[in-house]
């Protein structure tokens, strides 16, 4: 019997192969550890590595982003109540330029009616002294001229007293007589 069969032979093959060998069990579970060494040490650790790499540069960035939003955030609303504030100051700053303008114009209405009264006033003043230096200057030549019209006419002098007299009655008709015209001459010189 030396010689076997081709089945004999498979089925000794299959027997040999599959009949638990505790080197070949051994060598197999050496080289599974060295292959999930080998894909830990060089593929896992690298990757990892990369991951946490990255992972740590988005948290860097996004910390950032939060940070500079929240910045910007603080700084847009501290622009806005600066602009607040502004348009405060710039509404107040009109308010006090105008109630100013006001009162500078004001004064210088209440300046203007105070040269205006005075000016009226002086020449009332100025008014009444050339009435009163008129009158005066009348007085004197119709007196005079009375008096010369009277010495020729009665060819004798009067007495001062009664020339007077009749002097003062032809002036007080004069003044009736332009009395209205005066008035409407000093309310011309008011206005």
């Amino acid at each position: 019997m030396k010689e076997e069969t081709l089945s004999q032979k498979l089925n000794g093959l299959i027997s040999f192969l599959t009949t638990p060998d505790p080197r070949t069990i051994a060598l197999h579970f050496i080289s599974s550890l060295l292959v999930i060494v080998f894909i830990i040490y060089y593929f896992w650790k690298p990757t990892d590595a990369f991951i946490k790499k990255q992972k740590n540069k988005l948290d860097r960035a996004h910390i950032q982003l939060a940070t500079a939003t929240k910045e910007t955030q603080e700084a847009l609303n501290k622009l806005r109540i600066q602009q607040k504030r502004l348009k405060l100051n710039e509404q107040r700053i009109l308010e006090e330029q105008r109630e100013k303008a006001k009162q500078f114009l004001s004064q210088k209405i209440q300046e203007a009616e105070a040269i205006k009264s005075s000016i009226i006033e002086e020449s009332k003043k100025k008014v009444i002294e050339i009435e009163e230096e008129a009158k005066k200057t009348i007085n004197d030549k119709v007196i005079g001229l009375s008096v010369e019209l009277t010495e020729k006419l009665i060819g004798a002098s009067l007495n001062r007293k009664i020339h007077t007299k009749v002097i003062n009655n032809y002036i007080n008709s004069i003044n009736q007589v332009f009395q209205p015209k005066e008035e409407k001459s000093s309310e011309v010189a008011l206005n």
